[in-house]
């Protein structure tokens, strides 16, 4: 499963993540609405309202990052997953795996390197990030080596198969783009029209890049060169890609979100999500993250700009038809992720900090009824392979844990603990 690994900065705490192969990343500084009465609070919805999806569908991942987070050192905080079968783990110099649904865990890697992301694009490769240095493997974490970077140490990769990756790095002048061709053994500098806020790659050739000028690039040979196909006026501060051909951006009040189904030689407004909020949201809010499935149905996470009584309120918001009108669809309160499965069905994950428990809710009929469940946790990321297969890491009373579901988020158990 392709996901981003962390990125510093805003693009994970505000922005967005991945859709599919086509994923926003980077750095930060990534028509009529009309309001629905059908929302509910996700947060607060019965377990029997809602029917247990049944079948699979490729996860489009998209994760946001939480307002607040432990300050600890959690011993595991990381998690990727392929299938239902094999998942990794990583944390404070060790990554655990499992190839049997999690009946059974191996120690693969034990060191120095403090993993804070998974990257797999199969059971065989896959890429851990870690604050000093990057790790890969070629057969599924029984070795793990050391992997070339450039002089600035990466803060996130994204890789859209075994050869072809894009690698992130923060620096004192802005956030620097690099292409590997090889798996990660050489990374050549890639050169951006302007900073970069984000960067989503649909192919090893084309990728979309939002300038931290609000305007939008595409590049349909590694990034050699760049066309502008957005101007930023208004300037945009979210970007997400579907494919080579559509592609969605909005404005950080969330007032502003275009949409564009040709590459980026036309763009068109998709409304405004903000509108649909007003009754859910006092004051309005922001918009964190926009999720597109394809050229009619998105998903958006809005917030509150200040922090309510015990966290940040929040609303999920969804368009169906190119962003002509939006809908509230589901209320909560610290939303630190929002896993899109297709347009109907998607998982949120809530860091309920005050009492270092999670909340994790799902809907299969796009927003209309959730199914909540909290558990005893503290989250910290989560990975969906499909409507049925889930998986939670975090702590609890200063252990690593690992949470799964195989029944849609219905019930979750503990399949690692230590």
């Amino acid at each position: 499963m392709l996901r981003r690994l962390g990125a510093s900065g805003l693009i994970i705490v505000l922005a967005l993540a991945a859709t599919g192969c086509a994923r926003g990343a980077g750095t930060p500084s990534v028509g009529r609405a009309s309001a629905s009465s059908a929302s509910t609070s996700i947060a607060s919805v019965a377990a029997s309202s809602t029917t247990t999806p049944t079948g699979a569908s490729s996860a489009i991942q998209a994760t946001i990052g939480a307002f607040a987070s432990s300050n600890s050192s959690p011993v595991l905080d990381t998690i990727d997953a392929v299938n239902a079968g094999s998942v990794w783990v990583g944390g404070n110099g060790l990554i655990l795996a499992t190839t049997d649904g999690g009946k059974s865990w191996n120690a693969q890697y034990r060191g120095t390197v403090d993993v804070t992301a998974l990257d797999f694009v199969n059971t065989d490769i896959g890429w851990a990030l870690g604050k000093t240095h990057l790790l890969m493997t070629t057969d599924g974490g029984r070795t793990w080596t050391p992997a070339s970077e450039p002089a600035d140490h990466l803060t996130g990769v994204e890789f859209l198969g075994a050869s072809n990756g894009y690698g992130y790095a923060s620096t004192k002048s802005g956030t620097r783009l690099f292409h590997s061709s090889d798996g990660g053994q050489v990374w050549s500098s890639v050169m951006t029209p302007t900073p970069v806020r984000t960067f989503a790659a649909t192919s090893s050739t084309v990728g979309w890049m939002l300038g931290t000028n609000g305007a939008i690039y595409q590049t349909i040979n590694a990034g050699a060169s760049w066309t502008l196909r957005y101007d930023g006026t208004p300037g945009m501060y979210l970007l997400a890609s579907v494919n080579s051909q559509i592609a969605w951006a909005a404005s950080k009040d969330g007032a502003t979100v275009m949409r564009t189904t040709d590459g980026g030689v036309d763009w068109a407004p998709a409304g405004n999500p903000i509108l649909a909020s007003t009754s859910s949201i006092a004051g309005g809010g922001i918009l964190r993250a926009i999720v597109p499935v394809d050229a009619q149905t998105a998903w958006g996470v809005l917030s509150t700009a200040t922090p309510a009584a015990g966290g940040f309120q929040e609303v999920i918001v969804r368009t169906t038809d190119g962003g002509e009108s939006w809908h509230v669809a589901g209320t909560g309160e610290n939303i630190a992720a929002l896993h899109v499965i297709n347009g109907e069905a998607a998982f949120a994950m809530m860091q309920l900090n005050a009492v270092a428990q999670t909340e994790i809710a799902v809907t299969a009929d796009g927003g209309v009824q959730w199914t909540s469940q909290r558990l005893s946790i503290n989250g910290l990321d989560a990975a969906f392979t499909d409507t049925l297969n889930g998986w939670l890491v975090g702590t609890q009373g200063g252990q690593g844990i690992v949470e799964r579901t195989s029944d849609g988020g219905h019930t979750w158990y503990v399949v690692y603990k230590g």
